[in-house]
């Protein structure tokens, strides 16, 4: 089919490319200037921190009492407790100082009646007693205004402002994932788009020097995505890796403790935390240079088989996925995982293409580490041998055989000593990992790709190119490479989730996060796609389009369960401020926490006092609960526990204790529990 010609006048072309790239340029700094307040990213959320303000004090002042943002009043939450916290929290309006403003001309009886004011803002807490609020200045109008201290950045504009790198990365991604800002900027650069694939002859806009840099700007983005805004409280997991399996201060053995884990990772956090400390910040570089590093592997492997306009859109789909960047964030082994996937289907390519040792011995030496990083690399390693048996010779099958043995001894220690006895034929660990059934599984599918619409259609396109008649009268000729890696893509991916489904009727181990090691290969599926060589350029541009508009604009993500509830720093910052006024009647104070006694290790950062720490099983009942809580030395003691469990633990425990909420988020809250003694 021969090229549309915009026109054959080459300064009618340029004048038309011009004005429609000049529209795109201002309508996208407009879009930007007018709803970077509104651009929410799932995971990530807004440019702005998250503010939570809980008064404790009677829910009838409220008719009096009102928190402002400037001129925006704050709607409060309420907890039917006694001496219930009223809370109040945002993350999308941009707070330019905080007040009170009261409904009387006697305004102190009011603020009198306040007992305490918590505050926190990202990572920031401020606590404000009674008589710190009776020393708020009042400005012009006679409001209570917050100190200036009370602010996420120090010389920040905004109380809540994340900085330039967080609303940079906000706004970026808000390009791709929050579409419906940018209809008319998007429209203006599609026509210009058009306009120069089918002038190319008539507009010289150097491209070339662009293009051959790309891959080191795709990478540059990827870490700045991935550093913007990382240096939140850990989680659980995260705690578990820093503080017992990867503690550089534990016996070595302390790696073969976690029955869902093997130990590579754990290994090396023990060397990253000599180097780097307990911050969690400069703690998860270790897991984004991974990230980083597989960003860079899936372009090196797609630019070979492929093309390098294919392997670029992939390396930038990898670099601006939610997912790759939340786990880039986690002191956990999902990155790595990933990484090691990548670079094992190109070293089993070489070897197919080469057939020389060292490739085989790197690929033995991959295959100890792979096993040893987490246990879905087992299904990968599995993967690629059933798929090199059908490309290799009988005498490669063979060494490529006992490279895969080496991985699986050496992956022998930990599954004898810790996986098999206390994860496999235990059922009671990971116990919230439940069976899963096809639709389950097409669910997890569909997450993977952000939405159901784009899996569909990948499978759609694979049907058609094992159709010669279809694929034909649809494509040019397809490269062999290109096939190649194509269906090894789909391959891996369906493998990966049909194996681990099946495994799971038996005993489950599927959660949706774990796929994060084939989640290059669902990117690269998606780039070569898109580049396949269509005969009809108009076909191909609006399948593209729509194809890569549908994934972007899927909203259908993996969860990380309680990852954005309250964490435990956070709880510990709370009681200490909150138990001040307890401290002072010479109460002892305790702060209960689930999970494993290891964990004191990292919370003694956190602490600001002389806490007892009481540490009680995940999924204790509450009678071992409210055992642990009344054989403790503290007076008071506050736990972090969960909404649907709350009412029946106040019941239970109300001849021993009076009970009330301090904070709440979501289905998360943190308790205060005052011992009768």
């Amino acid at each position: 089919m021969e090229k549309l010609v915009f026109y054959k006048s080459k300064w009618f072309v340029n004048l038309f490319f011009a004005i429609f790239t000049i529209l795109f340029f201002i309508s996208f700094i407009w879009t930007i200037f007018v709803h970077q307040n509104d651009f929410n990213i799932p995971l990530l959320g807004g440019k702005f921190a998250d503010a939570r303000l809980n008064f404790e004090m009677d829910e009838k002042l409220t008719g009096k009492v009102h928190l402002m943002a400037g001129k925006i009043e704050f709607d409060p939450y309420i907890m039917q407790t006694k001496n219930s916290y009223i809370t109040y929290e945002t993350n999308k309006i941009p707070i330019f100082k905080l007040s009170l403003k009261i409904d009387d001309k006697n305004p102190e009886q009011y603020i009198n009646k306040i007992n305490n004011i918590a505050i926190s803002i990202g990572n920031n807490f401020y606590y404000f007693t009674k008589d710190d609020i009776l020393n708020f200045k009042r400005d012009e109008n006679g409001e209570f205004v917050f100190p200036k201290s009370v602010k996420y950045y120090k010389n920040s504009k905004y109380i809540t402002d994340k900085g330039l790198l967080k609303q940079f990365t906000v706004s970026f991604l808000a390009i791709f994932y929050c579409m419906k800002y940018f209809i008319f900027p998007i429209s203006t650069f599609l026509v210009a788009l058009l306009i120069y694939l089918n002038n190319k002859n008539k507009i010289n806009l150097g491209f070339n020097i662009f293009k051959n840099y790309a891959i080191w700007w795709i990478i540059l983005f990827g870490l700045i995505l991935r550093i913007a805004d990382n240096n939140f409280a850990f989680w659980s997991d995260e705690l578990y890796t820093a503080t017992v399996a990867g503690n550089p201060n534990a016996p070595f053995s302390a790696v073969l403790t976690d029955p869902g884990n093997p130990p590579l990772f754990f290994i090396l956090a023990r060397y990253w935390q000599v180097i780097f400390g307990q911050n969690e910040a400069l703690l998860r570089l270790l897991p984004c240079l991974f990230s980083i590093i597989t960003i860079g592997a899936i372009y090196f492997f797609v630019k070979k088989y492929a093309s390098k306009n294919a392997a670029l859109l992939a390396s930038f789909l990898f670099a601006i996925n939610f997912y790759s960047i939340q786990s880039a964030q986690e002191f956990r082994t999902y990155s790595l995982a990933a990484m090691f996937s990548v670079v094992s289907g190109i070293l089993m390519f070489k070897i197919i293409e080469e057939n020389k040792n060292k490739d085989f011995i790197l690929y033995g030496i991959l295959a100890i580490l792979m096993a040893n990083a987490h246990y879905f690399q087992i299904l990968v390693l599995i993967g690629n041998f059933i798929f090199a048996c059908f490309k290799m010779k009988k005498e490669q099958i063979i060494k490529f055989f006992f490279a895969n043995l080496f991985g699986a001894i050496l992956f022998l220690p930990y599954f004898l000593t810790t996986s098999l006895n206390r994860a496999l034929l235990d059922t009671s660990f990971n116990g919230t990992i439940g069976a899963i059934n096809l639709e389950g599984l097409f669910n997890i599918i569909s997450k993977l790709f952000t939405n159901s619409i784009t899996p569909c259609l990948i499978l759609i396109f694979t049907i058609l190119l094992l159709t010669p008649k279809v694929r034909n009268l649809l494509f040019k000729e397809i490269d062999k490479k290109i096939f190649n890696i194509y269906f090894y893509s789909f391959y891996i991916v369906l493998f990966v989730y049909f194996s681990a489904f099946l495994i799971s009727q038996v005993r489950p181990i599927i959660k949706s996060f774990y796929f994060i090691n084939v989640l290059p290969y669902a990117v690269i599926l998606i780039s070569l796609i898109v580049f396949l060589p269509f005969k009809n350029q108009c076909l191909r541009l609006v399948f593209s389009l729509f194809f890569l508009i549908t994934y972007f604009s899927g909203n259908n993500y993996f969860e990380k369960n309680g990852l954005m509830l309250i964490r435990f720093g956070d709880i510990i910052k709370y009681s200490h401020y909150d138990s001040l006024q307890y401290r002072n009647k010479g109460l002892k104070i305790g702060i209960a926490l689930h999970d494993t006694e290891n964990y004191k290790l990292f919370y003694k950062k956190y602490l600001k006092g002389d806490e007892t720490i009481i540490m009680y099983p995940f999924a204790a009942h509450l009678n071992y609960f409210i055992d642990k809580i009344l054989q403790s030395d503290a007076d008071v003691i506050y736990a972090r526990m969960e909404f649907k469990r709350f009412p029946i633990f106040v019941e239970m425990i109300k001849p021993y204790a009076d009970v009330s909420i301090i904070r709440t988020d979501r289905d998360v809250l943190i308790g205060r529990i005052v011992l009768k003694r």
